[in-house]
């Protein structure tokens, strides 16, 4: 993928100049730059991917009743009582 950059002249200049005596180019330089920063931000995303899914392993599983099943009235309810008050016409927990 082609894009356009604007940075200052002497910025260019400066990097240009270090690319050269590097055996290198601008070119070069800013696309391991980009790829380089691309390998971090996956690697940060893989490890928080990781963390996430070490955490759920650590959880005991969820038991529900034989039958039960999740309804749109019920995922939408936003009373916190209903965590603690079951229900006795479904047989909620």
């Amino acid at each position: 993928m082609n894009i356009t950059l604007s940075a200052p002249e002497e910025t260019v200049r400066l990097v240009r100049s270090w690319a050269e005596g590097n055996h290198t180019s601008l070119n070069r330089f800013i696309r391991e730059k980009l790829e380089e920063k691309a390998r971090d931000i996956q690697a940060e995303r893989d490890r928080k991917a990781e963390e996430f899914e070490a955490f759920f392993r650590t959880l005991p599983p969820v038991k529900m009743p034989p039958g039960w099943k999740f309804d749109r009235e019920e995922a939408n309810y936003r009373d916190m009582k209903c965590l603690h008050d079951p229900d006795p016409e479904r047989g909620r927990p």
